[in-house]
């Protein structure tokens, strides 16, 4: 969110959500936790969204990358 608004955005201009996922039954079966931290962050703003399993990510450590792309003002 932080680039988005130095770019002079905020959340309504999120069109589109790309999320890759390391683990997918793990993403499923947290279900409730994403519910939670998707309305902390986007509350019910629904951009468009893919969600792509992957092996790995560049961060080792990372479960989850997620990508925006937003329309500016």
């Amino acid at each position: 969110m932080t680039v988005v608004r130095a770019a002079g955005a905020d959340i309504p201009n999120i069109v589109f959500l790309r999320a890759f996922v390391t683990d997918m039954p793990e993403f499923n079966a947290g279900g409730a936790a994403v519910g939670e931290a998707w309305m902390a962050t986007l509350g019910r703003h629904f951009p468009a969204m893919t969600l792509v399993a992957v092996t790995a990510l560049v961060d080792a450590n990372a479960r989850v990358e997620i990508e925006a792309e937003a329309v500016l003002p």
